[in-house]
């Protein structure tokens, strides 16, 4: 095969670019970036000439032509390698981790010369203890047969008139909430309600809605939130999927079932808090039993049911308190989304705990200026906040005196803010719904502010593996897919065992032949330190002129600049052949489309570089509180030109413009417009060179071509090439004169 390639040497290299290279980028060396070189010449040293003493000497190189160079070379019977790289691109710690993997991917080439490489181990014994089990050293003991109702009902015997819900003004005691909560519990034995049975609950946020979650988990029965703002056809999915024949709701909420004529519509209300007996204290669900299933988004269109057990709420609940310090002095808010798996990390801590949960609604919910002052006026101790709305909170409340200890934010990739000057901890939380909400956490400190935040370490009982596609795991510092196993884990998907099957697969990592592993499709990455770097979504990964890309690593850089708060990052398809990168961003006052694009430039190669700005004033977030990309506003493809048209003035300008018409083919062509963008490609950049040294005199490099791509950046350029020229003559006649 190697003597056939050798037919073909001849061919030139900038052709071989042309037939394989898509787009060119002057940062890097075109068709590869990594390069392995194996000299087997003769020992070096040996080397030796009459009268003269050789000794070899190792040279130092500024630069690294590639990004990555391996070379071994054979000295006296040895191997000695040698890695060169861009230091962009890697640092000395993660280099001196290759080179571990070297060495152990070659110690196990040699120990199972038949296996293929992909299985083969490339991490030490003690990077795989460090990746296993003490990044997750977080195993504690807790009474996980206790449910919630268990934890909630021991709070009874510390007071029955202690504050457990406030709402608009109103609150409702610890006995209150049990004695309405047993009351429709007794009601729904009474129809026939038994362990496991599913019922949705159709509400706003409010007390009633936690009276109908807690009288239900008491019957056994597990419950399904739905949020009334939901479109119709979606509630009736999700009420049709569960197999429900009664979903309760309430006087304000009533009105989003009134097309529903498949099951019986149950109104709560104060004669049903009232008239009906009230079941004595006592739970009928077990740990194992299903305490509520939460509907998400699902790839094929409709939702799926997610189905939380109670020993993965009990754990989630001993982590919450114990980490957050939640007691019965405690003061908390719930302004999530009632159909958001945050809602319930919301409410049950607290309860559980004895502490007071106020319950926030209308516009105050959503507007982080309303926040702050119900957070002031109120004392509260902890909110949950969506990503979204935490560095606008952060930004208002710098300087401002209140008792808040914990601002928590998740949902969404949380934007680098200053965190200078405030009083409390902005913690970030990372977790699925198939994960009981929370998976890892994170304490920023101000060390942290204008950066990106990591998303932390694994919580209680919980472990995180960072695998490759083949299912293995992948040394510190290496993108992989987070997957999750451990008590909080789901039972899997309602109805739906193909998915489940396929999301929920057995744990090859632990000793627990029960054990599962849930596939997030999350990609993240492990620091040194045992943190986790969240990296976006595997199936954010688009394509665009035969380029791979991560939208969120475009998102990140488009941040660093510092130029807008937010930014989302979408690829529109506006034919077959015509895609676009576009950016919605929320803009800092300085905000400047031409100076952003210059300062991507600068870290992104081109093809990464959105061609087109909307400006929002705000992001607009679904009712669950996450980015909603489908109501991000529509980009016209007539406006997508990233160019105005301007015609050539100058007779530099003038005359390129010829030039490229002859070699493009194109009959219009204004002085910003791209030379590669316009068709042009290596070869032609060639002929263009050849061209001006033709009619002008002046000898261009290819890489000039590629950095003045445009007729208007050109012209200038050679303009004052040019003009260099004529200095250099007269220089010449100054000095022939003197």
């Amino acid at each position: 095969t190697t003597l056939e390639a050798f037919e073909n040497q001849d061919v030139p290299f900038e052709r071989i670019v042309e037939e394989v290279v898509a787009e060119r980028d002057m940062s890097r060396s075109p068709i590869f970036q990594v390069m392995f070189a194996y000299q087997n010449k003769s020992d070096t040293q040996n080397l030796e000439l009459a009268g003269l003493e050789l000794t070899p000497e190792k040279i130092y190189l500024p630069s690294a032509k590639f990004e990555l160079t391996l070379i071994l070379t054979e000295l006296n019977g040895e191997l000695e390698a040698s890695f060169e790289y861009n230091t962009e691109l890697y640092n000395a710690d993660r280099i001196d981790r290759m080179v571990t993997h070297y060495l152990q991917l070659l110690s196990s080439i040699v120990k199972h010369p038949q296996q293929a490489i992909i299985d083969l181990p490339i991490l030490s014994q003690s990077e795989n203890h460090q990746l296993l089990y003490h990044f997750n050293d977080n195993k504690e003991v807790f009474a996980n047969e206790e449910t919630f109702v268990n934890l909630f009902e021991r709070q009874l015997s510390k007071g029955l008139n202690r504050v457990a819900l406030v709402e608009n003004g109103k609150s409702l005691t610890y006995g209150e909430l049990n004695d309405h909560a047993n009351r429709l519990a007794s009601y729904l034995l009474s129809r026939g309600v038994t362990s496991e049975t599913l019922i949705p609950i159709c509400m706003y946020r409010s007390t009633d809605l936690i009276v109908a979650i807690l009288g239900i988990l008491k019957t056994g029965a597990a419950y399904i939130p739905i949020d009334p703002s939901y479109p119709m056809e979606r509630i009736r999915y999700m009420i049709a999927d569960a197999g429900a024949w009664m979903v309760i709701t309430n006087q304000p909420s009533q009105s989003s079932l009134s097309l529903i004529d498949t099951c019986e519509v149950f109104l709560l209300d104060e004669s049903h808090l009232t008239n009906n007996a009230a079941l004595e204290n006592i739970s009928l669900s077990s740990s194992k039993n299903l305490a509520y299933v939460i509907y998400t988004s699902g790839s094929t269109g409709k939702p799926k049911g997610v189905m939380i057990e109670h020993r993965s709420l009990s754990n989630l609940i001993y982590w919450h308190n114990k980490d957050y310090g939640i007691t019965g002095e405690s003061i908390c808010t719930t302004l999530a989304g009632v159909g958001f798996d945050a809602f319930a990390w919301e409410i049950f801590p607290p309860l559980a705990a004895g502490g007071t949960l106020h319950i926030i609604t209308g516009e105050t919910a959503i507007l982080p200026a309303q926040i702050l002052s119900y957070i002031v006026d109120h004392k509260i101790q902890q909110s949950y906040l969506p990503t979204a709305l935490v560095p606008m909170l952060v930004q208002l409340s710098r300087g401002v005196k209140c008792d808040l200890k914990y601002l928590v934010a998740g949902g969404d990739k949380l934007a680098a803010m200053d965190l200078n000057s405030i009083g409390y901890v902005v913690e970030n939380v990372y977790g699925p719904t198939e994960f009981t909400i929370v998976a890892t956490t994170y304490h920023l400190h101000s060390s942290d502010s204008n950066k990106s935040p990591c998303i932390g370490s694994p919580v209680t009982n919980a472990s995180l593996y960072i695998l490759d596609e083949s299912g293995g795991l992948v040394p510190v510092g290496v993108p992989g897919q987070m997957c999750l196993a451990g008590v909080q884990i789901a039972r899997g998907y309602l109805n739906n065992a193909t998915l489940t099957g396929q999301k929920f697969i057995s744990n090859k990592y632990s000793d627990d032949a029960t054990s599962l592993l849930y596939k997030t499709g999350d990609l993240g990455r492990w620091t040194s330190d045992g943190k986790v770097e969240f990296l976006g979504r595997i199936d954010d990964q688009v394509k665009l002129r035969g380029f791979r890309i991560e939208l969120g690593e475009i998102e990140h850089e488009i941040l660093q600049s510092k130029m807008v708060k937010q930014a989302i990052i979408v690829l529109k398809e506006y034919s077959t052949v015509e895609k676009r990168l576009i950016g919605y961003v929320v803009p800092e006052i300085d905000f400047s489309p031409m100076e952003l694009k210059a300062f991507l430039l600068i870290r992104l190669p081109e093809y990464m570089v959105p061609s087109h700005w909307v400006t929002l004033k705000q992001v607009p977030l679904t009712v669950n509180g996450k980015i909603d990309k489908a109501a991000l506003p529509a980009v016209d493809v007539e406006e997508l030109s990233s160019v105005t048209f301007v015609v050539a003035v100058t007779d530099m300008e003038v005359l390129l413009t010829e030039m490229w018409k002859e070699l493009l083919g194109v009959s219009k062509i204004g002085v910003h417009d791209n030379f590669f963008e316009l068709g042009g490609h290596s070869l032609l950049a060639l002929r263009l060179i050849a061209n001006i040294q033709s009619r002008l005199g002046i000898d261009l490099a290819v890489k000039e071509v590629f950095e003045f791509s445009t007729i208007a950046e050109l012209a200038k350029f050679l303009e004052v090439k040019t003009a260099g020229m004529s200095n250099n003559v007269n220089d010449e006649y100054d000095e022939m004169v003197i």
